[in-house]
């Protein structure tokens, strides 16, 4: 099996790769322990592989950030808007902390959905409510025009529950998910794919 090193630069680090030549139609790109491994097949030139790292290489190198729990009990904190906090050792009651969070969150969505129904012009108010949902961050109810939000964005930071409640406010505008909705979304929220990336990646 032939191989090939070669260097590639990138944010001012020279990174050796490692290029496996085999009979495959597809070129793959992998990162481990500083090294990129690329797999190609042997017709491929130098150029295109360096085309190729420099469209993969961020997504590449990246960092994955281990996923934090949103609270415990045992060890006495809690997630609130992407901030750490201490819960009073006394409370053992998981069913008393969902309580406090959801009364939490309701208050910031309420007070917020208001800003935006005003920003968005948006004359009838929505119904909010808070809901235990597994699939969905939000919804919106053209039958009952009201909103509901999953309870752990209580968890995250503000901007990032901002991006959902433009999102499902977008949809008194247009109730699809179409580039036109998308136009709404990104009008009020033009870092939306940034703040969704995150809440999809679950960093507070």
């Amino acid at each position: 099996m032939k191989t090939k090193d070669l260097i590639f630069e990138y944010n001012g680090i020279a990174y050796p790769v490692v290029v496996t030549y085999k009979r495959v139609k597809n070129t793959y790109f992998r990162f481990k322990d500083g090294v990129f491994l690329v797999s190609a097949n042997p017709l491929l030139s130098d150029r295109r592989i360096m085309e190729g790292l420099k469209k993969f290489a961020p997504k590449l190198t990246m960092k994955r950030q281990p996923k934090k729990k949103p609270y415990s009990l045992n060890k006495g904190y809690v997630y609130v808007f992407g901030e750490y906090k201490a819960i009073d050792p006394d409370i053992h009651d998981d069913k008393f902390v969902k309580k406090m969070l959801r009364s939490t969150l309701l208050d910031f969505l309420d007070s917020e959905v208001r800003k935006y129904e005003k920003i968005m012009d948006i004359h009838k108010p929505y119904t909010v409510r808070v809901k235990d949902m597994a699939s969905r961050h939000g919804s919106n109810s053209r039958k009952t025009h009201s909103l509901s939000f999953q309870l752990s964005l209580v968890h995250f930071n503000k901007d990032i529950i901002r991006s959902v409640i433009v999102h499902e406010l977008a949809h008194d505008k247009v109730f699809n998910h179409s580039k036109k909705f998308y136009d709404v979304v990104y009008k009020y929220c033009p870092n939306y794919d940034e703040l969704k990336h995150k809440l999809d990646r679950g960093e507070f």
